[in-house]
């Protein structure tokens, strides 16, 4: 005989809160193109969605887990489908106005370029729409005081909203892409944000900005003495550490565990990151990207002249970027990951080092136990170099912007020689630029049984390889065998 067993009026939103997770208190996406692809306004599981059905009871708990993810990003792709969506919602907060206390994660903005398109005039119609609720949405915004992640994309940002955002008690993420703070007239001082309410964590804001962008955005860090993570991403070459040196000169990040960021050429850019560098005391991952005024081996000369020392970034345990950067950073520090970005640049001089003879230079205080190798052009010496340099690797992945296709058909015995050595090795993947690279059915085959043969001679002497990835060939899994093409049959 069935038992049933009846809750307490008391659980039921812990249980519903239960069944809104991951949206809710899951890691909120920075990828702001992401979001301009999905149809979406409201987010929620379908669990939430049918607990509004069971009763008045169940739907009155429930139907704000329906509205705590909310996107009014469009794009020209998805604008016919999710205009009349937004004017619904718009409509509706517009007369509930407790329910924008609702909302947890908030996605606002626009696809850049997006326009009346020729002489249509029903799709300059829908456009003229969609940005007459520009104006709505920043007065609901306002009122939206339990935002906790926000993501602005490509839009203006009014001093009430900006102010807003300054003295929110509830924000923790805050990711600002594309943004002009041009209707700002003055940027606040520092001693007029509130400085015990701004809890920030993380904050990532990424180019092209315009405006005030960059002094508006420092005194959102200054007050924010939680800040984990960091990300000042702006390739066209906007000097933010000098930015924040200045504006926050004697501040300590304490909390900072993840800076991503952009340094662009001249002493004061290079100084300011490294004041930066020794004002991180528990700084563990730094990702520098490249900006489109100097190359990497440049700034790495930079920084070898400027005399970077052990003391900055001395808790750095990965590194991001380019090999000549890995190779700077990498000495005196406790650094065992290594993610290195290969790609060159078309109008850059071309460089003549040989990857090889920079693996060569790569050291580091411990043993590296994770290495991302993007290459520009596919040398079998680096596989000899990657033994020698971190012979205690485990996780090795190795990817060339070659798009030459013989590279992945052949596995030569000096490949084979170089990875056994690699005896702590447990993961390793393979593969050009293009994951396409093997596509005739006479060539999978035969390449699928040269890796068979490679992979399970590799495995012998190394017992801790567990699994092998070959872009556009297959997989290789211990216990299970080559996992790839067979013969096609006509």
């Amino acid at each position: 005989m069935s038992q049933t067993v009846t809750l307490l009026p008391e659980l039921w939103p812990i249980v519903i809160a239960f069944l809104a997770n991951p949206f809710i208190t899951g890691e909120m996406p920075f990828s702001s193109r992401s979001h301009l692809k999905t149809k979406w306004t409201l987010q929620s599981t379908r669990a939430i969605r049918n607990a509004c059905l069971v009763s008045r009871f169940h739907y009155q708990i429930a139907n704000p887990f329906r509205f705590a993810i909310v996107s009014f990003v469009a794009s020209d792709r998805n604008l016919d489908h999710k205009l009349p969506v937004l004017k619904h919602v718009v409509a509706l907060l517009e007369e509930r106005p407790h329910m924008v206390k609702w909302i947890r994660k908030l996605y606002m903005g626009k696809e850049p370029g997006i326009r009346p398109p020729g002489q249509n005039s029903e799709q300059v119609a829908r456009v003229q729409e969609y940005s007459a609720l520009g104006s709505r949405l920043h007065s609901l915004f306002l009122r939206m005081s339990n935002v906790q992640c926000l993501h602005l994309v490509y839009l203006p940002i009014s001093p009430p909203i900006y102010f807003n955002i300054l003295q929110s008690t509830a924000l923790k993420k805050l990711h600002l892409e594309g943004i002009s703070f041009s209707n700002l007239i003055t940027v606040p001082s520092i001693e007029e944000v509130n400085a015990e309410g701004l809890d920030l964590q993380v904050l990532n804001w990424a180019s092209p900005v315009s405006g005030r962008a960059e002094e508006a955005a420092v005194a959102l860090i200054a007050r924010s003495q939680n800040l984990v993570e960091m990300q000042c991403w702006t390739p066209e070459g906007t000097d933010i550490p000098s930015i924040i040196e200045r504006r926050v000169p004697n501040q300590v990040f304490r909390s900072l565990r993840t800076l991503i960021v952009t340094v662009p050429p001249g002493d004061s850019a290079l100084d300011g990151f490294l004041h930066l560098g020794l004002r991180c005391p528990s700084l563990k991952s730094l990702q520098l990207h490249r900006s489109y005024q100097e190359t990497p081996r440049q700034l790495a000369d930079r920084l070898k002249v400027r005399g970077i020392k052990a003391r900055h970034f001395s808790s750095l345990q990965t590194f991001k970027g380019p090999l000549p950067l890995a190779v700077v950073l990498g000495k005196d520090r406790p650094i065992h990951e290594f993610w290195i970005d290969g790609e060159i640049m078309s109008y850059e001089p071309q460089d003549d080092t040989r990857t090889a003879d920079d693996l060569a230079l790569l050291k580091s205080k411990v043993d590296v136990t994770y290495l991302y190798l993007g290459v520009p052009r596919w040398d079998e010496d680096d596989f000899e170099a990657v033994a020698r340099r971190c012979p205690r690797l485990e996780t090795f992945t190795y990817e060339s912007r070659s798009t030459d296709q013989s590279v992945l058909i052949d596995w030569p015995e000096s490949r084979e020689a170089s990875f056994r050595k690699l005896k702590h090795v447990k993961r390793f993947g393979l593969s050009t630029y293009s994951m396409e690279a093997i596509r005739t059915s006479t060539e999978r085959a035969p390449t699928g049984l040269r890796y068979n043969k490679a992979v399970e001679n590799i495995s012998q002497s190394n017992p801790a390889l567990e699994y092998v990835w070959i872009g556009g060939a297959g997989s290789w899994t211990r216990g299970s065998g080559w996992t790839g093409w067979s013969t096609p049959t006509d």
